[in-house]
C-alpha cells in the first residue's frame, strides 16, 4: 500500500508539473500578445487624437453641448415666467363672495326680503328674492363669466400644450444630436478596435509564420543532424568492418605465411623460407619470422635491393 501511495503521489506531482509548465508557456505567449496589442491601441489613440477629423468632431460636440445647455436654461426661464403669469391671472380672477342675509320678522311673521350681497372685482350686487328679473340678469352674468373663465382656461391649456410640444421638440432635437454624437463616437471606437484587431491578427499571423519557419528550420537541422549521425555511424561501421576485414586478412596472411614458411639453416644461421616463392626471412630471438631478407635460389641468398 505504501508503494502504491508513493507511485500515486509521484504521478500527481508529475501531472501538476506538466500543467504548470504548460500554463506558464501559454500564459507568457498570451500576455506578450496582449501587451503588444495594448501598445498598438495606445499608439493608435495618440495618433487619432491629433487627427483633423477627431478635432473637428470634438469642437462640434462642445458647440452642440453649449447650445443644449443654453436651450435648457431658456426653457427653465420660460417655465418660471409662465408660472408667474398663471399666478397673476389666478389672483386677478379670484372672487371674493360675501353673503349678507338679513331677515325681518314682522307681526304677521312674513319674510319680506333676503338681500344677498355679492362682491366681485370691488362691485356689490343686490339680489332680492322677490324680483325675478334681477335673478335672471345675475344668472346670465354668472354664465357669461363662467364661459369666459372656461375659454381662458382652454386658452391657457392650449398655451401649455404648445409650450410642452415645443419643449418636447427641443428635447427630441437635443436627444437626436446626442444620439448622433454617440453613434459617431461608437463608430470611431469600432473603427479603432477593428484596426487594432487587424494589426493584432497580422502580428499573430507573422509570429505564427516565424514560429513555423523556426520549427521547420529546427526540424531540418534535426534531420540533417540525424543524417550526419547516421552517416557517421555508417562510416564508423564501415571502418570497423574494413578494420575487421583487414585484421582477418592479415591474420589469414600470417597464418598462410606461417603455414608456408619452413625453417632452414645456412652456414649455421637459421632462416625462414617460403617454399612457394622462395622468400627468405630472418629469425627473431623469440623464434618468430622477422624481416624479408631476399630470396634463396640455387642455394644462394639474393638480397632484396
Amino acid at each position: 500500500m505504501a508503494e502504491d501511495n508513493g507511485q500515486f503521489e509521484s504521478l500527481i506531482n508529475n501531472v501538476t508539473k506538466d500543467i504548470n509548465n504548460a500554463l506558464k508557456t501559454n500564459l507568457n505567449k498570451y500576455i506578450s500578445v496582449f501587451n503588444a496589442n495594448n501598445k498598438v491601441v495606445s499608439k493608435l489613440k495618440e495618433i487619432l487624437i491629433f487627427m483633423p477629423e477627431y478635432v473637428a468632431l470634438k469642437e462640434d460636440f462642445v458647440f452642440l453641448e453649449s447650445i443644449h445647455s443654453n436651450l435648457i436654461k431658456e426653457h427653465e426661464e420660460l417655465k418660471e415666467t409662465y408660472h408667474k403669469l398663471l399666478l397673476t391671472q389666478t389672483t386677478s380672477n379670484m372672487k371674493n363672495i360675501n353673503l349678507d342675509i338679513s331677515e325681518t320678522n314682522n307681526n304677521t311673521n312674513n319674510i319680506t326680503t333676503n338681500e344677498i350681497l355679492v362682491s366681485s372685482s370691488n362691485k356689490i350686487i343686490k339680489i332680492n328674492k322677490d324680483e325675478e328679473t334681477t335673478q335672471d340678469d345675475t344668472e346670465e352674468k354668472e354664465e357669461s363669466e363662467e364661459e369666459e373663465e372656461e375659454e381662458e382656461e382652454e386658452e391657457e391649456e392650449e398655451v401649455i400644450v404648445d409650450e410642452e410640444k415645443e419643449e418636447t421638440e427641443v428635447e427630441k432635437e437635443a436627444e437626436e444630436e446626442q444620439e448622433q454624437e454617440e453613434e459617431a463616437e461608437e463608430e470611431e471606437e469600432e473603427a479603432e478596435e477593428e484596426a487594432a484587431e487587424e494589426e493584432a491578427e497580422e502580428e499573430e499571423a507573422e509570429e505564427e509564420a516565424e514560429e513555423e519557419e523556426a520549427e521547420e528550420e529546427e526540424a531540418e537541422e534535426e534531420e540533417a543532424e540525424e543524417e550526419e549521425a547516421e552517416e557517421e555511424e555508417a562510416a564508423e561501421e564501415e571502418a570497423e568492418e574494413e578494420a575487421e576485414q583487414e585484421q582477418e586478412e592479415e591474420a589469414e596472411e600470417e597464418e598462410e605465411e606461417e603455414e608456408e614458411l619452413v625453417e632452414i639453416t645456412i652456414k649455421d644461421k637459421k632462416y625462414y623460407k617460403n617454399e612457394d616463392n622462395n622468400d627468405l626471412y630472418s629469425v627473431l630471438e623469440d623464434g618468430e619470422p622477422g624481416e624479408l631478407i631476399g630470396k634463396y635460389v640455387n642455394n644462394k641468398i639474393e638480397k632484396r635491393k
